[in-house]
């Protein structure tokens, strides 16, 4: 019974990733929009790289085995699909990079990472002024 869920679970886990980063997403939430739009492309790209290693796969005229090798780094012959699909994968981990550290990037821009709460407060006060 274990040897079959590690097996099922060593195979479905390529295309179980999306799957939970888009859970994680939901349960933790979004600071910024930029998030939201980063994890879309991040998305977009580990599509990228599991087509690039089906075509991998395809090319050499193997089975789904092959598949299994290129994703896991060890293919029986380097094509262009299977370096496609490396590259996808490389794209989607630094993407992701970027959503969870984002609150840093805004501090290397100079930007205070509380300020959507601070704009909101100076955007009251402003219209407060102008009704009065």
């Amino acid at each position: 019974m274990l040897d079959w869920l590690i097996g099922t679970s060593v195979i479905a886990f390529p295309f179980l990733i999306p799957v939970i980063v888009l859970l994680i997403g939901r349960i933790v939430g979004y600071q910024w929009r930029i998030q939201r739009l980063l994890v879309s492309v991040a998305i977009m790209f580990y599509a990228v790289a599991l087509f690039g290693f089906i075509a991998h796969a395809n090319t050499l005229g193997l089975s789904l085995q092959e598949f299994f090798n290129a994703y896991y780094g060890k293919p029986e012959a380097r094509t262009t699909a299977y370096y496609v699909g490396l590259t996808g994968q490389a794209l989607a981990v630094i993407t992701l990079m970027f959503v969870v550290n984002w609150k840093v990037i805004r501090l290397f821009k100079g930007e205070d990472w509380k300020a959507p709460k601070a704009e909101a407060k100076a955007e009251a006060a402003s219209n407060e002024k102008t009704t009065n």
